[in-house]
């Protein structure tokens, strides 16, 4: 009977814990993660394995540890525009064959890919859009445009040049877990000089 009484204790002692322990998570706002639509999440363990890179956590509520944390990304349909606007990230002057400044305004659409946010947080962290897109970006358009002239630049082969650099840029974000869904060129600025030269043709 005394040991049948101990068992009772210990049982309602591990259950009384359970339920002050479940309770604590509930009710404790940083065990609480509300992950929304569009949005995915990964888990970094700063006591245990570090970031857990294959484990996607899907929109909704998510009880954690509070020593533990939850990163979420965006994985909606983003935008990068080159131009002059105060949302931009300012224009993008590139040198042409001859050496001819030329001013570009661009837009790329792209998002991160649902299953490897972790990789692409490894890699280059939150700010990706600085790290990564904006500067392969500059990179790619002032190479590519650099092969060319101004004028083939702004008209006879514009859209060849925009389609070569759409096929590089897309396979150097989609190595890094960005894909992207559109590359476009809004604008071209010439030079006075030259654009006079063209438009008297």
């Amino acid at each position: 009977m005394k040991k049948k009484s101990i068992v009772i204790l210990i049982l309602a002692i591990i259950v009384l814990g359970g339920i002050i322990l479940g309770g604590f998570f509930i009710f404790n706002q940083s065990c609480k993660v509300i992950i929304k639509p569009g949005e995915r999440g990964v888990i970094f363990y700063p006591w245990g394995e570090g970031l857990d890179k294959e484990n996607i956590y899907q929109e909704g509520l998510h009880i954690i540890y509070p020593w533990n944390n939850m990163i979420i990304y965006s994985v909606k349909e983003q935008l990068v525009m080159f131009n002059n606007k105060a949302d931009s990230f300012g224009t993008l002057e590139i040198l042409d064959k001859n050496g001819s400044l030329i001013t570009v305004y661009l837009t790329i659409k792209f998002y991160p890919e649902y299953e490897k946010i972790g990789y692409l947080h490894e890699e280059f962290g939150e700010s990706y859009i600085n790290t990564l897109i904006v500067p392969e970006a500059r990179d790619n358009v002032r190479k590519t445009m650099g092969n060319y002239t101004a004028e083939e630049i702004y008209s006879t082969k514009k859209q060849e040049i925009e389609e070569e650099i759409n096929t590089t840029l897309f396979d150097v974000l989609k190595t890094n877990n960005i894909y992207m869904t559109s590359f476009k060129i809004d604008s071209i600025i010439l030079p006075p000089e030259i654009q006079q030269v063209i438009d008297e043709r």
